[in-house]
């Protein structure tokens, strides 16, 4: 089932992000104004595609675990998707591309030396015909011929990170081998829907789960045998797109358990509210996050040459562990007939399962040496829980919000985006009703009830008994560095 969807988003939790991601997410924020949630997806989704070929990490009970990320980011057409996705992603395009360049140069020396291998494997075998018609001794040509066959050309691979519509058996030939990884991933995702690759989800699962070996027949006979492969999914779709895959397979996907492996968002338009300051985009911090996603390539691509298939293994540190432990047992709890999560049990299987997958990916994408960290963990959990409360308002059986509550969301999202993100930790509350979105005073009164009893707020008086509400920082996320601050609060 998918819900009406008539709460909107939280902000997304960007605080939670180590400082080097952090700064990069905030600054594409600041210059594409997407969606929160749609810029930092993109993120997550560009560091799984990165890492997941060269990493793993061990859980607490010593099995091995990929740190692939599914992903499905909702927005409407116009929220500059296709923008964000080409400027986050840019290394991954890169390397495929230098891949491509490579494999049509391997391609040209193939066939000449599949020509001259053809060539002199035609003159062994009309010798041998020869030997036989004249009753010959052809023990001697029978070896050269065994010994050339052994040192027969082999066909270049094309190997691509990033795939697109693709079908069963091209994402098969894709993972052949040994060690492969690809990420479906395109900010179109209504080619991906209705391209078919809903249709293998069962593949698509195991990949994600990393089973050791994934096996397809083929008609001619031959089975295509994928040993160890990652694989990942990352999907910008428009809510009509969505909405028609659920309608045609949400019972599916659901009861699969595919979409429990998702990290899902559907956040506010920040259409109307874009305004340009000035033409000249500058990126300071984003160059730093793509250099880490190079530097992730670069050593993949020296290991696979010097023929390694062997993933390096992170691990967790003893503080780490037993947080674990923690979230297993609160999970537990969490699902029981009175539990937030009683309603989404199937993503509540997976939740400590992707903490570990996201806490591995900032461990790598922060630099840190040696294990990761309880700080990092925190991190992961931190922006993992912003997700499950996505899915439960998405998937889960709808809801009636009373209107103080929706009241809540809608003052909650105002006070992000004109207090917090502008710098400042208060505002009078008569600024707030005059100019904000809720003018009757006893709604916003309701509204700011709700929003004391989250813990978002509290209300203070000033000079002259003017009352102020004041922000929590530990509610609201990080901000923005070098936000602007104009004088217009009533501060």
């Amino acid at each position: 089932m998918m819900n009406n969807n008539q709460y909107t988003a939280r902000p997304y939790p960007i605080g939670a992000f180590p400082i080097r991601i952090r700064l990069a997410v905030w600054e594409v924020l600041k210059n594409m104004q997407s969606p929160d949630a749609l810029v930092s997806m993109e993120f997550l989704s560009a560091m799984s595609a990165c890492a997941q070929a060269l990493y793993d990490y061990e859980s607490p009970t010593g099995s091995l675990r990929p740190v692939s990320l599914n992903s499905v980011l909702i927005a409407e057409s116009g929220e500059r998707k296709t923008s964000v996705h080409t400027i986050v992603a840019k290394p991954l395009y890169e390397f495929d591309e230098l891949n491509m360049e490579r494999y049509l140069e391997e391609s040209k020396a193939y066939e000449s030396q599949l020509q001259v291998w053809t060539s002199i494997s035609k003159g062994y075998h009309r010798q041998l015909k020869k030997r036989a018609e004249s009753q010959e001794s052809n023990e001697d040509l029978l070896k050269l011929i065994l010994e050339h066959d052994h040192g027969k050309p082999e066909r270049p691979r094309l190997r691509r990170f990033i795939r697109q519509n693709i079908t069963s058996r091209a994402f098969m030939d894709a993972l052949d081998g040994d060690g492969e990884a690809i990420t479906v991933m395109t900010d179109e995702g209504g080619v991906v829907t209705k391209g078919g690759i809903f249709t293998f989800q069962a593949l698509l699962n195991k990949g994600w789960d990393g089973a050791a070996l994934l096996a397809m027949d083929r008609s001619d006979g031959v089975s295509i045998v994928a040993r160890n492969p990652r694989v990942a999914v990352s999907l910008l779709v428009q809510p009509s797109a969505f909405k028609e895959l659920n309608d045609q397979r949400g019972e599916n996907l659901r009861g699969s358990g595919h979409w429990a492996r998702y990290l899902v968002g559907w956040p506010e338009s920040t259409q109307g509210r874009r305004y340009t300051e000035t033409l000249t985009l500058q990126w300071l911090h984003l160059p730093d996050f793509h250099q880490k996603m190079r530097d992730v390539l670069k050593e993949y691509a020296a290991r696979r040459a010097a023929g390694i298939t062997e993933r390096k293994v992170l691990t967790f540190s003893e503080e780490a562990k037993h947080r674990i432990l923690e979230l297993v047992n609160k999970t537990e709890e969490f699902i029981g007939p009175w539990g937030y999560f009683k309603d989404i049990k199937d993503a509540a299987s997976k939740a400590v399962e992707v903490m570990g997958r996201l806490a591995a990916l900032l461990h790598v994408f922060t630099g840190e040496d040696g294990q990761i960290s309880l700080v990092t963990l925190e991190s992961a959990i931190a922006l993992y829980d912003w997700h499950m409360n996505e899915f439960k308002r998405i998937f889960a059986a709808e809801e009636v919000a009373s209107p103080a509550v929706l009241d809540a969301q809608t003052l909650e999202n105002y006070l992000l985006r004109t207090v917090w993100n502008n710098g400042y930790n208060f505002v009078k509350k008569n600024y707030v009703r005059n100019n904000g979105p809720l003018r009757s005073a006893l709604r916003m009164n309701e509204a700011l009830d709700v929003l004391i009893q989250r813990g978002a707020v509290w209300i203070g008086k000033g000079y002259n008994n003017v009352s102020f509400i004041n922000l929590i920082p530990t509610y609201f996320p990080g901000r923005m560095p070098g936000m602007l601050q104009p004088n217009l609060l009533g501060a």
